[in-house]
């Protein structure tokens, strides 16, 4: 990182502190955070709430309602707050804050905005169309007239408050990310280097399995995402689906910098082997052309790139474990809900939007998609998705039950149309017959479509992936649920009842298709050369403070023999990687025994008197 980035991200870190006047005091200012996804609203009220509060009041302004339970979460009370709450937000809104913010939190008023009237426990309520200096100055009023009469003193120093604000918020990137302004030129540097390293086109090393991500240096990293998007066509704006280059150069540069953290395996480095992974499995020879689409490409290569973004070091069970933050606000999946937030505040950062151009609905259904895709690297249903996808490819689950058991999907957010399935009385063991007259109509099997500007070009599969979607509303009203998984048992089907076989034109075994690639793309560590394993392995076990190098070994044989192998002869099996990839993996699990068998006799050796 170059100085200028690094004072660059030191000031941003910094800018919320520095919004308290010299004479801020704890006891009698106040706190205004307004929260708004839209920046036109986020001006308009931070001006007129700086044109009312007092000269020793401060404000500021987020864009999640995330950052606002963190920031609120931190203060523990020791501030008066008056909250500007947006109540239609796209990742974390209103009714999602207001939930967490159950258990009492002192000292806080909160003022709900919406366009429209809605029902929601808040202190006050504002139409945005009533945004106007005669209503904030009578809400700011009723606020500070609210906090005073209702104030719970909480003995701490101005220094200690802040002091301890910075310690609680320091691990988690709250603030909006700055504008990354890349020239064109800087784009076409980083593509010239990346092919002059790593070949192009048939020359590529970048769709190989053996290719060895330790080897390239940190400052050509970069390069690697920006080549493989050319090399797949995702840049070609004359075709209907595609990034804007600068906008994806932007965001790789803004991760690489920001976006992740120097730890020792969760960085910006396995970022990148994960999507070359992905890559490589796209170009497997096994792989039929035309299998995936544009749109696969696309979710799958910018899921892997974020999958880990703003990865604190820490395991789910250690954050839960320790009281974190996090851990606060998610009650399962804490790092991957943490992830897709922390994704889509980029995407709602214009300078980064990589899908501001496509039409609303496509452009959530690709968000969604992406969002389904890192919710589910979760290792702790590593063996539920698994054997989820052995169900539904010997056809003992319908397409859209194999969904619905997926952790990520348990969520009133996450749900499939039920028309995209056949019923289950209409295909018996020994019949070819379908039930309906409508059989043979393909709406009758894939359901109807809810985007219809896809390209005109797409594969039908890609267009009836449009019928995964999200539900607008969960039972309380809310646009989105991070809310961990509940518990769902395989439903009891006849046991002569055969559901339709595994294929890509059902949009949900698609879907399915591109969550295993991705945890596949995720644990690959153990599929590459056995010197690129073995640093992966050293760098798992130093972020897990491991030093007993027999443990560490134990470790990653179990790893390999329990989790990784399973998956990939899985999709060996489905058609989506080769048997050299298979035998490449079990070599590598022979060397972990061997050197584990030979460590132990060393061992026991020694240990004879």
């Amino acid at each position: 990182m170059s100085t200028s980035d690094t004072s660059t991200k030191t000031q941003d870190t910094s800018l919320p502190f520095q919004t308290f006047h010299p004479s801020f005091d704890p006891t009698t200012s106040v706190l205004f955070l307004i929260v708004d996804d839209d920046p036109v609203v986020r001006r308009r009220m931070r001006f007129l709430v700086n044109k009312f509060k007092q000269e020793t009041d401060a404000i500021l302004d987020v864009d999640d309602g995330l950052v606002a339970a963190e920031i609120v979460k931190a203060i523990g009370g020791h501030l008066r707050v008056c909250i500007f709450l947006d109540v239609q937000m796209p990742i974390f809104d209103a009714r999602r804050f207001l939930r967490l913010m159950r258990e009492d939190v002192p000292n806080t008023f909160v003022v709900a905005m919406s366009a429209d009237r809605v029902h929601i426990h808040s202190h006050a309520f504002l139409l945005k169309r009533q945004i106007v200096s005669s209503a904030i100055k009578s809400t700011i009023w009723e606020a500070r007239h609210y906090l005073s009469e209702h104030y719970q003193p909480v003995q701490s120093q101005k220094s200690s408050l802040v002091a301890k604000l910075m310690d609680r918020l320091e691990m988690i990137e709250l603030l909006r990310p700055p504008e990354i302004e890349e020239p064109l030129a800087a784009f076409n540097d980083t593509v010239t280097r990346g092919q002059l390293l790593f070949g192009s086109g048939a020359h590529s090393q970048l769709s190989r399995w053996d290719f060895d991500i330790t080897s390239v240096a940190s400052r050509d990293l970069a390069a690697i995402p920006v080549c493989i998007m050319v090399e797949t066509g995702l840049f070609d704006h004359s075709q209907d689906i595609f990034v804007p280059r600068r906008a994806f150069y932007r965001m790789v540069r803004l991760l690489e910098t920001q976006g992740y953290r120097r730890n020792h395996y969760h960085n910006f480095r396995h970022a990148v082997d994960v999507m070359q992974a992905c890559y490589a499995f796209v170009t497997d020879p096994a792989v039929p052309p035309g299998m995936f689409t544009r749109t696969d490409m696309l979710v799958l290569f910018v899921a892997a790139l974020s999958h880990d973004v703003g990865h604190v070091g820490q395991t789910n069970v250690q954050l839960t474990a320790s009281g974190n933050i996090l851990a606060m606000i998610y009650s399962s999946s804490v790092l991957e809900s943490f992830h897709c937030s922390y994704f889509m505040r980029i995407q709602n950062n214009n300078a980064y939007a990589l899908f501001h151009h496509l039409p609303h609905e496509l452009k959530c259904d690709i968000l969604r998609r992406i969002v389904s895709l890192i919710l589910c690297t979760d290792m702790a249903y590593h063996g539920t998705i698994l054997q989820t996808a052995r169900d539904r490819v010997a056809g003992r689950v319908a397409p859209s039950e194999a969904i619905a058991l997926i952790p990520a999907f348990r969520t009133h957010r996450y749900r499939v149309k039920s028309a995209t399935t056949p019923r289950p009385s209409s295909i018996r063991r020994g019949s070819e017959q379908t039930s309906g007259s409508g059989a043979s109509n393909e709406d009758a099997v894939h359901g109807p479509l809810s985007v219809g500007s896809l390209d005109d070009d797409a594969s039908s599969a890609e267009r009836r992936m449009s019928v995964i979607s999200l539900d607008s509303r969960t039972d309380e009203g809310s646009d989105v649920e991070f809310d961990g998984p509940t518990d769902l048992a395989l439903s009891d089907a006849d046991s002569d009842t055969v559901w339709p076989a595994w294929s890509l034109d059902y949009p949900e075994d698609r879907l399915l298709l591109l969550v295993l690639i991705l945890k596949a793309a995720d644990i690959s560590n153990s599929v590459r050369a056995g010197h690129v394993a073995s640093y992966w392995s050293g760098m798992i076990a130093a972020e897990a403070g491991l030093k007993d190098i027999a443990q560490c070994r134990k470790l990653t044989l179990s790893f390999m023999v329990d989790f990784v192998r399973g998956l990939y002869v899985e999709l060996r099996d489905m058609g989506v990687v080769s048997q050299s990839v298979l035998d490449r993996l079990n070599a590598n699990i022979q060397r972990q025994r061997t050197a584990h068998t030979r460590r132990l006799s060393v061992g026991r050796v020694a240990a004879t008197p």
